[in-house]
């Protein structure tokens, strides 16, 4: 199969991605990730170029991807720095698209015409790129993206797409938490954020929750303690996340990203959350700032 070139724009600047299936994970070039978000992933290598690296974290990229037709779509997935990828038919590659967001994407590559067409049936038809939830209530799983995660973090011990509710503090208060390791993103309620840095948009992006499409407008920076150790991440708001299948309002949705990034594992099992892999040296950093904090009041 052919490796289309499709165009791409990250942060107003347009840049040249080739869709390689035969490569599971996707991959940008190091100089256009310092602005993104980093998460942390299983050590894994690859061969690229003729040359073996081995990567252990990725980068939060959002942008705008266009099929053959020139229609726009917003994405955000989780691209690995390379610092060179090539050239594809005489073009400098910036971004490798592989499998695993293609079929989140739906992607279709029509080969019967020069050059080969492409269309991204999913994200086309409007449906949710997020992976999903199963609580009743919350958002509607959609079939195909059912094991994304697992085909991206691969399937290692206290990385499977659990689900553990319990308690956060943000603020000094408590409040209801889902941690599921079936969404990719971090969500919580409107009317938390007036305790949080809340900023808008670009553009509205659309999540699926509840069998019908929202439209999220804003961002905040979610800082809490999970298990006494403080945690921060960016979460999309909504006005409702839903109910847990007990019935009870769930009011932040802790995705994988944020889980990766700060090593919590759910054990459904247990009902708890497993904090042992939790990186010791932002413990040591933060530890320090309460101390210090307190000893100053």
């Amino acid at each position: 199969m052919s490796r289309p070139l499709v165009e791409v724009e990250i942060e107003g600047k347009k840049l040249n991605a080739v869709l390689d299936t035969g490569s599971r994970r996707s991959y940008i070039r190091s100089e256009f990730v310092e602005r993104f978000p980093t998460v942390s992933v299983h050590p894994f290598e690859v061969k690229l170029g003729g040359e073996i690296l081995s990567l252990k974290e990725g980068r939060v990229i959002s942008g705008i991807v266009k099929d053959s037709l020139g229609r726009a779509y917003r994405f955000g997935e989780v691209l690995f720095p390379i610092k060179d990828l090539g050239e594809e038919k005489g073009k400098r590659i910036d971004i490798l698209f592989g499998a695993v967001i293609l079929e989140d994407w739906g992607t279709v590559i029509d080969e019967g015409v020069t050059p080969p067409q492409v269309d991204y049936r999913i994200l086309r038809k409007g449906e949710l790129v997020e992976l999903c939830l199963s609580w009743p209530g919350i958002v509607t799983l959609r079939p195909d993206s059912e094991h994304a995660l697992h085909r991206l973090f691969g399937r290692k011990k206290g990385c499977a797409m659990g689900r553990v509710r319990t308690h956060v503090v943000v603020a000094g208060r408590h409040y209801w938490t889902l941690f599921d390791g079936g969404a990719r993103n971090t969500y919580i309620v409107q009317d938390l954020t007036s305790l949080l840095p809340t900023f808008d948009l670009e553009k509205p992006e659309p999540v699926s929750l509840g069998g019908r499409v929202h439209e999220v407008t804003k961002e905040c920076r979610l800082t809490c303690l999970v298990e006494g150790l403080p945690v921060r991440t960016r979460a999309r708001v909504l006005e409702e996340i839903g109910t847990d299948e007990e019935g009870e309002r769930v009011e932040i949705l802790i995705g994988a990203l944020a889980m990766q990034e700060w090593g919590i594992r759910p054990i459904p099992d247990e009902e708890r959350l497993d904090m042992s892999h939790y990186p010791k040296e932002f413990i040591e950093f933060m530890v320090k700032g309460e101390d210090s904090g307190a000893s100053s009041q």
